[in-house]
């Protein structure tokens, strides 16, 4: 498991767009599994299946939060083995 949190200029709904149209662009098996939206604040869950690497998935999680003039983009990396093959 990884984590990292970021905090720069911009609004939640400009982050969550670059990132809702960046992170699929990695691999043709990213997708965006689901997402929730509240005044202030989104979270994003994507998934990535890995055939090569023995049909492992990984997933990541991103909450996107306002904080005065500040965006902070907190997000977590988590892997597992899948074995859907």
């Amino acid at each position: 498991m990884a984590r990292i949190s970021m905090r720069g200029p911009g609004t939640v709904a400009e982050i969550s767009a670059i990132l809702k149209e960046r992170i699929p662009e990695c691999g043709w098996t990213c997708e965006l599994l689901d997402s929730v939206s509240r005044r202030d604040a989104e979270m994003l869950v994507f998934e990535k299946h890995f055939m090569r690497a023995g049909n492992s998935s990984v997933s990541l999680s991103i909450m996107i939060s306002a904080e005065g003039d500040s965006v902070i983009v907190d997000s977590i990396g988590s892997g597992a083995k899948v074995g859907f093959f």
